[in-house]
């Protein structure tokens, strides 16, 4: 299956505390870890001027993949798209 973009909705991501990559999601009341992250994607030279520069991860987990944002202005974490097929996904090394 291919990604499927969804309403932004904000989230809470715990990162790396040296490189910021992100390391769980919550959303609701439940937390996933991020297995991997599969690319990352920064926009501070060309932006959307709406939300302001805004670095973009596509990451996988146990459950589904996702697509993470970054809006730096803001500081806040949204996933804009998502996977839940990832029974073809790649072995994480």
């Amino acid at each position: 299956m291919a990604m499927v973009r969804i309403s932004p909705l904000e989230v809470h991501v715990r990162t790396d505390w040296f490189d910021g990559r992100p390391r769980s999601i919550r959303i609701a009341q439940a937390t996933v870890p991020v297995v991997a992250v599969e690319a990352v994607r920064e926009e501070s030279a060309a932006y959307p001027a709406a939300t302001g520069p805004r670095t973009l991860f596509r990451v996988l987990t146990p459950a589904a993949r996702y697509a993470l944002t970054y809006e730096h202005g803001r500081r806040r974490w949204f996933v804009e798209a998502l996977d839940p097929d990832v029974s073809a996904r790649p072995a994480a090394a």
